[in-house]
């Protein structure tokens, strides 16, 4: 098998995992409502604690007004809601809802899975040596 293949069954393995999970969490119905561009926002979100439109735009590299749209789509959603600054009333931080605090939870229960997996998988100075790959391929 090439490497390529070998990449390709690993990530649809990792894939249908992270969706496995999600719709664990929030149920398939709710997944299916949530688009990739909305997971791609919910992401700069989770990893941001003071969220804005412009800084969504600026880490997905969107215009403003198209991270405007994802925002109040996952508003609709119930994924994220706006909070007014305390300090400046113009500026409104996007903040995780539980819903969207569940579909972040389902991303990392996913992984933490497939790291047990691929230790299960190996012995211990094979799953040594495959994180030590992985650190030197996110070089």
């Amino acid at each position: 098998m090439e490497l390529y293949e070998i990449i390709d069954k690993l990530t649809d393995k990792m894939t249908e995992m992270v969706r496995a999970e999600k719709i664990k969490l929030i149920g398939q119905e709710e997944l299916e409502k949530i688009s990739y561009g909305s997971f791609r926002a919910l992401e700069v979100v989770a990893n941001s604690d003071e969220a804005t439109i412009s800084s969504i735009a600026k880490a997905l590299r969107i215009t403003k007004a198209s991270a405007s749209v994802a925002v109040r789509k996952m508003e609709k959603e119930g994924l994220v809601y706006r909070e007014q600054s305390s300090e400046d009333k113009r500026v409104y931080f996007i903040r995780m809802a539980e819903k969207g605090k569940a579909v972040k939870q389902g991303e990392v229960n996913s992984l933490k899975r497939m790291g047990r997996y691929i230790e299960s998988k190996l012995s211990e100075e094979e799953a040594r040596n495959f994180k030590e790959y992985m650190i030197k391929l996110l070089k």
